[in-house]
């Protein structure tokens, strides 16, 4: 059986990650990288035969017949457009595109594509997300009617305000950066197209809301490393690190989070109508004590909840005393999703079945999130076009 041929274009902190999963795998092959960033690629010198600063380079590249792209956002679009000129199977990263009438482009392109192409929603793959949809795929609280799902986000200074994620040129927004894995379970678990949305969002704890607190004034261009108020800071990496234990990297970003150019939302609320008269409602805060995800099923017989902090389901019925609980035993990042996202694009790829996380889901969500975020900007309730 010949082995898969990837290549990885983009090398940053989920691209390198990923590579030392494919080195590891029996069935890959990892022949080529990428990054515009030559410190990215100095540890992979001696490991890669093909190491690029252009993505073209990978595409052009005929041993490599598979790509995970890993790049910024805003870039998504564009290298997945070229990628299925190129004729790749692909991982595509979440979220698919920040731009509609780009993202729609690249849906056009790649409908009915007759290579495997995958997008990075890896919470499909987890076990306890997993379990919980076989649970109600099987009816256990009957009809879903109502749902409500609830991210609880302790780390969003650090990993959102810090660095590029802070600016909707570079993101679109929180909706499609971080929302979109917690709404793509939604959609998945609830089996239809979502149909109409309306949401609310602001920026009420970082940016100029923050800097007038802890400053008395907005702030622009301050870094951690030499403010003055980085040990008293509840956002500055000193404090990230001392009080809540999260210190990802030595070379982590260190703009301020109060900085005036920082747009995008640290929390939103949203509901959710689907075409199958399931009605939702979603609500994201950046800047919780604890992290984990909350999903709450009602159907006409039960409720089933869903929390990926302690890998629990809990399931009550409305006319019995029975209840049950599921301690879901996890392992890998993601929940084990990123793990379970390789061995579903392996299957694909020999045995030609349909990804568990497929293009079409990535495009759902996508314009979901875009949605939510267009609802936000107008204050309307929108209808979800495909």
């Amino acid at each position: 059986m010949n082995k898969i041929k990837f290549g990885i274009i983009g090398m940053g902190a989920r691209g390198d990650m990923m590579a030392k999963y494919f080195c590891k795998n029996d069935h890959i092959d990892l022949v080529a990288i990428c990054d515009n960033c030559d410190h990215r690629l100095d540890t992979w010198k001696g490991k890669v035969p093909n190491i690029y600063n252009d993505y073209k380079s990978v595409l052009e590249n005929d041993s490599v017949d598979s790509v995970l792209i890993a790049t910024p956002d805003d870039t998504h679009e564009e290298i997945g457009i070229e990628a299925i000129k190129s004729h790749k199977n692909i991982i595509l990263e979440k979220p698919l595109g920040i731009h509609k009438d780009k993202v729609l482009e690249l849906y056009e392109k790649g409908k009915g594509y007759d290579k495997v192409f995958m997008t990075g929603y890896v919470l499909r793959y987890a076990s306890v997300f997993k379990k919980a949809k076989e649970l109600l795929d099987e009816g256990i609280i009957g009809k879903i009617i109502t749902a409500n799902v609830v991210d609880n986000i302790n780390y969003g200074g650090y990993a959102f305000y810090h660095d590029w994620h802070r600016e909707k040129g570079n993101m679109g927004s929180i909706l499609l950066q971080k929302a979109s894995h917690s709404l793509d379970i939604l959609n998945w678990i609830v089996g239809s197209d979502p149909y109409y949305t309306a949401a609310f969002g602001g920026l009420d704890v970082f940016g100029d809301v923050g800097a007038k607190k802890y400053f008395g004034k907005t702030v622009s261009g301050l870094n951690c490393r030499d403010c003055e108020k980085t040990y008293e800071c509840p956002e500055s990496l000193y404090n990230a690190k001392k009080i809540r234990d999260i210190d990802w990297a030595e070379d982590w970003p260190d703009s301020c989070v109060y900085d005036t150019s920082i747009d995008i939302d640290d929390n939103n609320v949203a509901i959710i109508k689907y075409k199958n008269n399931v009605k939702a409602s979603y609500t994201l805060s950046q800047f919780t004590p604890e992290y984990k995800r909350e999903f709450q099923f009602l159907g006409d017989k039960g409720k089933l909840v869903v929390e990926d902090g302690s890998n629990t389901i809990s399931v009550a019925f409305r006319n019995s005393k029975d209840s049950y609980t599921y301690n879901v035993v996890e392992s890998g990042n993601h929940g084990g999703g990123d793990d379970g996202l390789i061995r579903d694009f392996i299957d694909c790829y020999y045995n030609g079945k349909k990804p568990v996380s497929s293009f079409e889901d990535g495009i759902k969500v996508t314009l979901l999130s875009m949605a939510m975020q267009e609802s936000i900007d107008k204050c309307e309730l929108i209808k979800i076009e495909y």
